[in-house]
């Protein structure tokens, strides 16, 4: 081995030992400062970069989206009044089609509709964007169908 390659060894195990006496004392002074309740010394008030980052990006939409009002009792029976005189004049519309004729959005009539699904002011036939309101008072030949011939068949014993 030559005299420069001995040089070259010597400087990369002195490098190597300086390297784990650092790394143990900063693994030493990590653990101090989980352990310990004060913040280090060296750690600012600030927060770190990924601290602001997660701050950012949790759930934006509930920091932006104020909390909905609740209606008071007499606006809910406004709602439910105005969305069964619109069934009434317009029977077989979809819940899109009345709120487009109300000037509300869907959203705020799920309530009420389901208040007059109830209380059997109203009824639906079809499922999801299919559903389709009529008031309880007119019933659709399918239903008077079946209605019959549940009469004829009591009838009959």
């Amino acid at each position: 081995m030559s005299d420069i390659d001995k040089r070259i060894e010597d400087r990369i195990r002195a490098f190597t030992q300086e390297l784990r006496d650092l790394l143990r004392q900063a693994a030493v002074e990590a653990i101090t400062t989980a352990l310990s309740s004060s913040p280090p010394a060296n750690a600012s008030s600030q927060p770190t970069e990924r601290a602001a980052k997660r701050k950012r990006s949790s759930s934006p939409s509930r920091q932006t989206i104020a909390p909905a009002e609740r209606r008071s009792p007499q606006q809910m029976a406004r709602v439910v009044d105005l969305l069964l005189a619109q069934v009434t004049a317009q029977p077989g519309q979809t819940i899109e089609q009345i709120a487009k004729a109300l000037g509300m959005p869907v959203r705020q009539l799920s309530r009420p509709v389901g208040k007059l699904l109830a209380s059997g002011r109203i009824r639906k036939t079809g499922i999801k964007r299919y559903t389709r309101y009529f008031p309880a008072d007119a019933p659709s030949s399918a239903r008077a169908k079946k209605a019959s011939s549940k009469h004829r068949r009591r009838s009959r014993d």
